[in-house]
């Protein structure tokens, strides 16, 4: 296990949101960093997204992207307006 012994809960936590910076994503398990962690990476690992969240102190909803992604997608989903298209298709 790569988590420090005189870590408290808060601190992992701390440590977790630091990892999430604007054009990267720290893994908190082997400090590689990237765009965004993949299932794939965090399979390497033994987990899942969830587990990653929970093991590192992470909001339940806490996306594991690059805060640049992150903003970029937002501003793709409100340009499309798909609930729109929802509305009217009903």
């Amino acid at each position: 296990d790569a988590v420090p012994d005189e870590m408290d809960c808060a601190e992992m936590a701390q440590e977790a949101r630091k990892s999430i910076k604007e054009k990267s994503v720290t893994c908190l398990e082997c400090g590689k960093s990237f765009k965004i962690l993949t299932r794939r990476h965090l399979a390497s690992h033994g987990l899942d997204s969830a587990a990653y969240r929970e093991k590192w102190g992470l909001k339940k909803d806490t996306p594991l992207v690059c805060k640049s992604l992150q903003r970029e997608r937002r501003k793709k989903m409100k340009d499309m307006k798909l609930w729109e298209k929802r509305r009217k298709a009903n």
